[in-house]
């Protein structure tokens, strides 16, 4: 072989090994950054994924703390036990007195006793009803003053009011004078919208029973739902009257 044909052929296998070379060192560098670049996607998918475990995580730690809170809150009582008394504070013996009692060791009125022991059976909230002129202690002008009141279908003036929108029951209470309610039950009834909710009536009294009372608050509450189950208790049923109201209430 000449020389002129050696030089020709090492200066072609010199060429080659260059381009082999270039090809090689290329390839390298795109597989060398092809990695950094998914070596940082993974990271940051990584990251991502982190933060949003975190983020359930909090989420859930939050849920947590409002359902422990929302178990916590009390519930509202949907039963109410309203009542009008008016004890007498004169000497008048407890056992001749629709309006006065002992059995609790306290002096209160027969209806506030009942309504006592009907909210400890039922539950609820107690609500007593109150004129804003109060009722003489003693019997005898008491009684007068409720003759005098109905013959003038007076509406005596309440000295306090409630909201009764959350209430679905209402235990009413009140003592029979002269064949009817005392006219501070008008006043209340009338200011007072029960439609839609269930009226339970309890009367004390001594010797009527409920007289015509019942209608009466049918025909003041025309859309509630008054029950024809009316709670009697007589003077001398005071003593019985835990009985009596168990199982008057079920």
């Amino acid at each position: 072989m000449s020389m002129k044909n050696k030089r020709i052929i090492t200066a072609i296998l010199g060429i080659l090994c260059a381009v082999t070379a270039a090809s090689c060192s290329g390839s390298n560098e795109v597989n060398s950054y092809t990695m950094g670049a998914v070596g940082e996607t993974v990271s940051e998918t990584a990251a991502a994924s982190q933060s949003e475990t975190s983020s359930q995580t909090s989420a859930a730690e939050t849920t947590g703390e409002t359902v422990s809170e929302t178990e916590a809150a009390p519930a509202k009582a949907t039963i109410l036990v309203a009542y009008f008394s008016n004890p007498q504070t004169d000497s008048t013996d407890a056992d001749t007195s629709a309006s006065r009692n002992l059995e609790s060791g306290t002096l209160k009125g027969n209806v506030e006793y009942a309504a006592e022991l009907i909210q400890a059976k039922v539950g609820g909230d107690m609500f007593r009803i109150e004129t804003v002129e109060p009722y003489p202690a003693a019997y005898d002008p008491t009684i007068n003053q409720a003759l005098d009141e109905q013959r003038a279908n007076a509406r005596p003036e309440l000295k306090n009011s409630i909201d009764l929108s959350g209430y679905d029951t209402i235990y009413l209470g009140y003592p029979n004078w002269w064949g009817d309610m005392p006219m501070a039950l008008y006043t209340f009834l009338e200011q007072n919208d029960l439609s839609g909710k269930t009226v339970n009536v309890f009367v004390c009294h001594g010797g009527s029973g409920a007289s015509a009372t019942l209608s009466t608050v049918k025909s003041l509450q025309p859309g509630a739902n008054v029950s024809d189950n009316v709670l009697t208790l007589y003077w001398t049923d005071i003593p019985d009257a835990p009985a009596k109201i168990n199982e008057w209430t079920g």
